[in-house]
C-alpha cells in the first residue's frame, strides 16, 4: 500500500463523503433502522472507517502523516461525537448483543474514535 497512493485516495475519499454529508447519512442509517442487522452492520463498518486515519495496513511507513489524514481523521471523529454517533453505536451494541458482526462493526468503530490520530505512525 505504502507509496501507491492507496492510503491518500482512501483520505481523500473519506474526506469527500464527509463534504457531502455522509457522516450524517450513516448517523441517521444508524438511528432509523435500529432493528434492521445489516443496515447497522454496514453503518458501524462505514463508522469506523470514516474516524480512523489513513495509514492502517500501511506498515508504519508513514505517507500519510504530513498530508492532513490525521486531522481529517480527527474532524470526522468530533463530527461523528457531536452528532450523538458514541451514542448511536453504543445503541446498535446493545440492541444487537448476540449479532457478531454488529458487535465486531460496533467495537471497531469505538475503538476508532477513542484512539488517537497517530495510528502507524509514531510520533508524527
Amino acid at each position: 500500500m505504502c507509496g501507491d497512493g492507496m492510503s491518500t485516495m482512501a483520505g481523500k475519499n473519506k474526506a469527500l463523503i464527509a463534504s457531502l454529508a455522509g457522516v450524517e447519512l450513516v448517523l441517521s442509517a444508524l438511528g432509523n433502522h435500529f432493528a434492521r442487522g445489516g443496515v447497522q452492520m454496514m453503518s458501524l463498518h462505514a463508522l469506523a472507517s470514516l474516524a480512523v486515519n489513513g495509514s492502517l495496513g500501511c506498515g508504519g511507513c508513514c505517507d500519510v502523516c504530513g498530508d492532513g489524514m490525521s486531522t481529517m481523521a480527527g474532524k470526522n471523529k468530533a463530527l461523528i461525537a457531536s452528532l450523538a454517533g458514541v451514542e448511536l453505536v453504543l445503541s446498535a451494541l446493545g440492541n444487537h448483543s448476540s449479532h457478531v458482526g454488529i458487535q465486531d462493526h460496533g467495537l471497531r468503530a469505538l475503538a476508532n474514535l477513542a484512539v488517537n490520530g497517530s495510528l502507524g505512525c509514531g510520533d508524527c
